[in-house]
């Protein structure tokens, strides 16, 4: 079973990869993070991409999905679809047989996507996940170290049981941020030609100022806080700002006057 999950999100990282790219050319990206008390984890993610859109589309001519760049927009729906019948859809386009593995299937239709839209006109992309379990997010996030991104900020040691929430903040600090995007942009670059290729990816990365509007809710009081960083905030007794910017995480210059390696935090 285990196997044939894994197989599964593997393949759903040709739609993560595209919305990944989106995530670095974002103006900004609002994510709330539920953390219910069955121990599950529902996520809502808003990707602003107005401002670039708005460029492309006047660099590319009638559209915005005319620019080679944005062309991975034509993988999101205008309305909320989960990732089951997106790929089924294109299972059914290639020819390929779809999965029939009940676990798989669960996954799938708790994932879901779509393109946001103000005045007909695209404002961007918005994506969530619903109540998925521990085992199901420890799944997607080791199957998903195809993208660096998430291979530097997710961590197995992030845990929720459903009344403390361990945060792995230690990935959130610059310097360690910075080192281990560096380590996974690098480990399967085996030419010379391939570790410039990600030489230049960093340095371009660097180039992006994407701002993470992190939100993340309990559904019981906050009892207590262990741990201190500089980007996680207790707002009120049921919510946790975690913010900063692309441009923060990449600078290793940047001192945090708080950095512990983790916050823990208690719920009634």
């Amino acid at each position: 079973q285990n196997f044939k999950i894994k197989s599964m999100l593997k393949k759903f990282t040709f739609w993560l990869i595209p919305l990944l790219a989106i995530i670095l050319q974002a103006c900004a990206v609002d994510s709330v993070t539920t953390y219910h008390q069955d121990k599950t984890t529902s996520i809502l993610m808003n990707i602003d991409m107005e401002e670039s859109l708005g460029l492309a589309k006047n660099m590319g001519g009638d559209s915005a999905n005319s620019d080679n760049k944005f062309k991975n927009f034509e993988l999101f729906p205008k309305n909320w679809k989960n990732m089951y019948e997106i790929m089924q859809e294109d299972s059914e386009k290639k020819g390929i047989p779809m999965t029939k593995d009940k676990d798989s299937i669960q996954i799938m239709k708790k994932m879901f996507v779509k393109s946001n839209f103000e005045n007909n006109e695209m404002t961007g992309i918005a994506f969530k996940m619903d109540r998925l379990t521990p085992e199901e997010i420890k799944n997607f996030s080791r199957t998903s170290k195809k993208s660096n991104f998430i291979s530097a900020t997710s961590s197995d040691n992030t845990i929720w049981d459903g009344k403390t929430l361990t945060l792995d903040t230690e990935y959130f600090n610059p310097q360690t941020f910075s080192e281990t995007l560096k380590k996974e942009m690098t480990l399967e670059a085996k030419t010379d030609s391939a570790k410039a290729e990600a030489a230049s990816a960093l340095a371009m990365m660097k180039m992006f100022n994407t701002k993470f509007n992190n939100k993340i809710k309990f559904e019981t009081k906050i009892k207590s806080i262990q741990g201190k960083h500089d980007w996680v905030k207790k707002i009120d007794d049921y919510t946790i700002d975690m913010s900063f910017s692309f441009e923060q995480l990449l600078d290793e210059s940047l001192k945090l006057n708080e950095k512990d390696k983790k916050v823990i935090i208690i719920t009634e």
